[in-house]
């Protein structure tokens, strides 16, 4: 593996390890964990219930489906806001005139409308398929706001389903190309 390539999976181990996600979902990307991040990792005390653990596995799944065979990793990008963002930027990218009116923007609003309007245990399905959809279409995201996002889907105070449908609504907002 290349220096660069270890030093983005490391920056990503590191973003995510922060977070508590067990040791157990990094080993599943297929990448050697450094000494200090299983220590890390270790040493986190976790909350165990249902919702947590969902997050942290479709997050793992994320980070593991967006690895080459190689053990390159290139979709990570910590200036993205967060999937609303990304989602609206491949609208935008594939839109030719009117953006409301594009198929691009039409099929990313119904991608983001079956992830924000379920909990996240019936979301998951969803929010994976987009996820490696922008993936794979050379897109970025922002791996450890995903991962906060998904460890507080169904929490009151914060509501990311919120932020990533107001994200992709507001187009004023976002920079025209």
């Amino acid at each position: 593996m290349s220096k660069s390539t270890k030093d983005k999976t490391e920056q990503i181990v590191r973003g995510i390890s922060g977070r508590g996600l067990r040791l157990k979902l990094l080993t599943q990307t297929g990448n050697t964990i450094p000494a200090d991040i299983i220590r890390s990792v270790n040493q986190v005390t976790t909350n165990y219930s249902q919702d947590t653990i969902v997050g942290r596995t479709l997050a793992a799944r994320i980070i593991a489906s967006a690895l080459g065979a190689d053990g390159t990793f290139n979709g990570h990008d910590p200036t993205t806001w967060n999937l609303g963002t990304t989602a609206l930027q491949y609208a935008r990218d594939n839109s030719n005139g009117n953006l409301e009116e594009s198929v691009a923007y039409n099929q990313m609003l119904t991608r983001l409308v079956r992830c924000c309007s379920l909990p996240l245990k019936e979301a998951t399905p969803h929010i994976y398929s987009l996820a490696t959809f922008l993936l794979s279409r050379g897109y970025q995201l922002n791996f450890n706001r995903l991962y906060n996002d998904l460890m507080y889907w169904d929490s009151s105070p914060h509501k990311p389903q919120l932020m990533w449908a107001t994200s992709f609504c507001d187009v004023k907002s976002f920079p025209e190309k």
